[in-house]
């Protein structure tokens, strides 16, 4: 396991190293490149250090997860709000994407106890996902729906859908279900495991249903009144 960990980790890191090594190489010996050329330079170097930066907070965050030291700050706070805050931030990216996106919610207020900042991250690993595995038609959709004492969000997008077999290893550090398409918007292979890491501190419900249009991933979590 641990030598499929350093494996993995190593894997991951190899691409954006040597995208930001060969870029740089590249400014240094072309120093009477136009404007637009070095821009683009320095626009890769900066985006796969974001890759690197973001890959490093997620072994983190998994590392603390396994070890039983990650800690939440629960409070009770507006569900509805945290979603709408996460939707706000990707607007530009489903915009520039002409993604079809839909949000259905009828309600203004739901309660929770839970860390602001921790379901925030968990959403916003399951758009990342999304948008990963999105298929021609373009359509990304959440929902938010109560029953009785339990809230359930869910993030849906138009795609394939996942065998038996992988829906139970996708929550597995560096699974990845499609390999051609892991490095763009953030995935890292570690966001479904940091969920499900994070729902379970949340005594909350997560996973994955097939739909006939699409695939649909979910939390569930306990109202507070």
């Amino acid at each position: 396991m641990r030598k499929e960990f350093i494996s993995s980790v190593s894997h991951e890191l190899k691409t954006p190293i040597s995208l930001v090594q060969g870029f740089a190489e590249g400014l240094k010996d072309n120093v009477n490149e136009d404007k637009e050329s070095k821009d683009y330079y320095c626009d890769v170097i900066i985006d796969e250090t974001k890759n690197m930066e973001k890959l490093v907070k997620d072994l983190l965050d998994l590392s603390k997860l396994q070890l039983g030291k990650f800690k939440l700050k629960k409070e009770k706070i507006n569900l509805i709000d945290v979603v709408e805050s996460v939707i706000n931030k990707y607007k530009k990216i489903f915009n520039e994407r002409a993604i079809n996106f839909r949000f259905e919610n009828n309600s203004r207020e739901i309660y929770v106890l839970g860390d602001e900042l921790r379901l925030k991250q968990v959403l916003i690993n399951y758009i990342n996902n999304a948008l990963n595995h999105i298929d021609e038609r373009k359509e990304i959709s959440i929902k938010i729906t109560k029953n009785n004492s339990l809230v359930r969000v869910c993030v849906k997008n138009s795609g394939n859908n996942i065998s038996k077999e992988e829906t139970e290893k996708i929550w597995d550090s560096f699974y990845k279900v499609d390999k051609s398409r892991n490095r763009k918007y953030g995935t890292t292979g570690l966001g479904l495991s940091i969920v499900k890491g994070i729902i379970n501190l949340h005594n909350g419900h997560y996973g994955v249903i097939n739909k006939k249009d699409g695939v649909e991933f979910y939390i569930k979590l306990s109202i507070k009144e």
